[in-house]
């Protein structure tokens, strides 16, 4: 009886070709229903919101993580992010007209990880697009805030500043100082300032230098704070007007980035600052100071303290005359709280919500959420923009 062996090398052949094509397939598939959902609707956003900017027209830079990525729960009861890397991460930058509900310019940057984080900043006209983590993507990109147009790129930048010619290990911006934190592949520190465009060695001698020279532009300045109402009970809050010299303002209530909700009333003893209540005859439950400036302040505050409290939106002038509430039923229900989850929507709460001014109109931004534009004179809701 002869036996018909077929060769070794030829075992299993045609169950890896049927595993590459089908890997394959599933690939172009996936590609496929990426871009099929922003052919159909191009004035859809996609993604999770990282940032925004607004236009002196009205018109909103949004940014966005936009890579396709799943979740995995660990053995320690959590969940951690993944997904294809090299293939499917990226951020979407889009110029939005949020009246005509238009998508004006859209940037798409292909990343080789996830965008762990990224900032946007408006400087003079141009909009600063800052890669600032990441295991791999760490770049700086410049366009014309009207246009879109690119101005600069990361190759452009190292190349105008020799000093960083080892190439960028690490960026960190902070935005209410409009400075750029850099390190360099070779260990050197130094800070860019955004104002003037200057590349300073990041010192303490020469950040010294730079706030006493931010705080004299600034001399004596105002700052709305909340205080406690009572020493005991940190739920309810006063607010205040706070007058003083710039650098000891700072100094003394630790307020670099102006954004507090926390002040003790033991930091404004002394000559050296002026207070005074304003809306004298309310007091403010949890409230979140999202926005200010020398003309007014915008925060969140809520009916009731523990689960199911409902939050509502309130803009209060410098002359303590409250300009409006926004109710809840007008936002986002993520901005309420939940009997399953209230301590962390309460802690987390700070750094998913931020404000922006610009001309008669206040943005509210919610991550994982979306926008909400109000009239800044009368509180009315403009429009909404639920990102998905």
């Amino acid at each position: 009886m002869e036996w018909n062996h077929q060769p070794a090398q030829y075992v299993g052949r045609p169950v890896k070709q049927f595993v590459l094509v089908f890997i394959l397939t599933i690939l172009v598939l996936i590609s496929l229903f990426c871009k099929i959902p922003a052919a159909l609707y191009p004035n859809h956003i996609y993604g999770v919101i990282m940032d925004t900017r607004i236009n002196p027209d009205g018109s909103i830079w949004i940014l966005t993580d936009d890579s396709f990525r799943f979740y995995a729960k660990t053995r320690s009861l959590s969940y951690t992010s993944s997904g294809l890397h090299r293939i499917f991460c990226q951020t979407d930058l889009y110029l939005y007209n949020p009246v005509e509900k238009r998508v004006l310019k859209k940037i798409v940057t292909k990343l080789d990880d996830f965008p762990r984080k990224c900032s946007l900043a408006e400087e003079n006209g141009h909009l600063w697009q800052i890669f600032e983590t990441g295991d791999m993507s760490k770049m700086i990109r410049v366009f014309d805030a009207s246009s879109g147009d690119p101005l600069l790129d990361t190759n452009q930048f190292l190349a105008g500043h020799n000093e960083l010619k080892q190439g960028i290990a690490a960026i960190n911006y902070k935005d209410q100082q409009k400075l750029i934190e850099l390190e360099t592949k070779d260990a050197r520190k130094f800070i860019y300032l955004l104002d003037d465009h200057s590349l300073i060695p990041d010192t303490q001698e020469a950040v010294n230098k730079n706030l006493q020279k931010h705080y004299a532009e600034l001399g004596r300045t105002n700052i709305f704070a909340f205080m406690n109402e009572d020493s005991n009970n940190s739920s309810r809050k006063m607010l205040y007007r706070v007058s003083g010299e710039a650098a000891k303002l700072s100094k003394e209530t630790l307020l670099q980035n102006l954004r507090i909700d926390n002040l003790d009333t033991g930091y404004l003893t002394g000559e050296d600052f002026e207070y005074s209540r304003l809306t004298p005859e309310a007091v403010y439950l949890e409230p979140i100071l999202i926005y200010q400036d020398n003309d007014l302040v915008v925060f969140l505050h809520q009916d009731q303290i523990g689960a199911d409290a409902r939050r509502m939106l309130t803009c209060v002038n410098s002359e303590g005359i409250r300009k409006w509430t926004v109710p809840p039923d007008q936002l986002f229900p993520e901005l309420m709280l939940k009997k399953s989850n209230a301590f962390s929507d309460k802690f987390f709460m700070q750094d998913n919500v931020k404000g922006e001014k610009a001309g008669k109109t206040f943005v509210l931004q919610v991550r994982d959420c979306g926008l909400e534009g109000f009239d800044i004179d009368s509180g009315q809701k403009l429009w909404q923009l639920k990102i998905q």
